[in-house]
């Protein structure tokens, strides 16, 4: 049982406003964009792990879940001066069919397969 995992945290540049937040769409490599290489280059199921911030625009995090077939964001307690916690956005792609074809329960999946033998 093999699916691949991605951490996604492309230079922000421009994409990061002090009133407005950050925008996924306006790094210098657009989310949405490193996410569609994957797709094309990649076959097997995947799980994404993407860097935001407190500050996120939200528009930019809705327009990302029809890419996934099941998501989970979280920020992050800190203690970090400014109050700007990081956090992350999970997204799968295939690990459902992955979960089904196993007989196992879609979380099961990433326990097993992160287990060292």
């Amino acid at each position: 049982m093999r699916f691949w995992s991605a951490v996604i945290a492309p230079p922000w540049g421009e994409a990061f406003g002090a009133s407005a937040g950050l925008s996924l769409r306006r790094a210098e490599l657009p989310v949405y964009e490193i996410l569609d290489t994957f797709g094309v280059h990649f076959a097997a199921p995947m799980l994404f792990a993407i860097q935001l911030v407190r500050n996120t625009v939200a528009e930019s995090v809705v327009e990302l879940s029809p890419q996934f077939e099941r998501s989970a964001l979280h920020i992050y307690d800190s203690e970090k001066l400014g109050g700007n916690r990081y956090g992350l956005l999970m997204g799968s792609r295939g690990l459902v069919a992955l979960a089904r074809r196993l007989g196992k329960p879609y979380n099961q999946v990433f326990v097993d397969s992160y287990l060292i033998r």
